[in-house]
């Protein structure tokens, strides 16, 4: 099956959470899935789906960070010194014994093991402990990714009309607007972030079988994430949704 690969440029939250959701879009009409990787422009908090505007009170360091609220669940994210990825794919279309964190996961920790970093995931049930955790980072659940007991990259999902929409975050290196998270530049050594996405993406295609084609969202994909953008992710309305 042929895919998209898009690797696109730094962006605001907003943005960056719009194209993704137009991309979904087109996912449910063409079928054909599409994987992204993309950084922020700017330090920047994104809230899950499900959590309270109110609790952002509560982490001090990122008081000064513009917000965006998610699709997907999960805990707070500070999108600074990491990389995203997002990926859109019709139901059905992958292998169903496996899950999509697993796929994901488990060949980015191949793609570290080549770059001398050793990665596992959590493989451990979810810590009830830290559920209540503002921070995504600060929870653990069994696909997370972790160095030692660092977690360095955790997903999301949401899934509708067919199509799964799932993005994640590695945690590069430590942010001041988040000093209590280490990355792998803490936990290990700098990494070479284009070799580790040409590697990742390798894994990735053998591990679903794909022909990863380069792409770039086309005019259409980008007027429809200009319009969601304006009427969903930089309205207080979305943003500020749980009180």
């Amino acid at each position: 099956m042929d895919a998209r690969l898009i690797r696109d440029t730094a962006a605001d939250g907003a943005w960056n959470m719009a194209m993704d959701e137009a991309l979904a879009r087109v996912v449910g009409e063409t079928g054909v899935p599409v994987i992204r990787f993309y950084r922020w422009s700017e330090p920047t908090l994104s809230l899950g789906y499900f959590q309270s505007y109110g609790q952002r009170q509560s982490h001090q360091a990122s008081q000064d960070c513009p917000v965006v609220r998610r699709n997907s669940g999960g805990g707070a994210l500070l999108h600074h010194h990491e990389l995203t990825y997002s990926l859109a794919i019709a139901t059905g279309t992958y292998p169903r014994e496996q899950s999509l964190y697993d796929i994901l996961h488990g060949s980015l920790c191949q793609s570290l093991a080549n770059q001398e970093i050793c990665a596992n995931q959590w493989g451990r049930p979810t810590d009830t402990t830290r559920e209540s955790e503002f921070l995504c980072f600060r929870r653990r659940t069994s696909p997370d990714v972790v160095v030692g007991d660092w977690k360095i990259l955790g997903s999301a999902q949401r899934k509708r009309r067919g199509v799964v929409l799932q993005h994640g975050s590695l945690l590069l290196a430590t942010s001041a607007c988040a000093p209590e998270l280490l990355g792998i530049a803490e936990l290990a050594h700098p990494l070479d972030e284009n070799a580790l996405v040409n590697d990742w993406v390798d894994a990735l295609k053998h591990s679903l079988n794909w022909t990863m084609v380069p792409s770039i969202a086309d005019t259409g994909e980008r007027e429809m994430a200009q319009s969601i953008r304006n009427d969903r992710f930089l309205k207080r309305e979305w943003t500020e949704r749980r009180a």
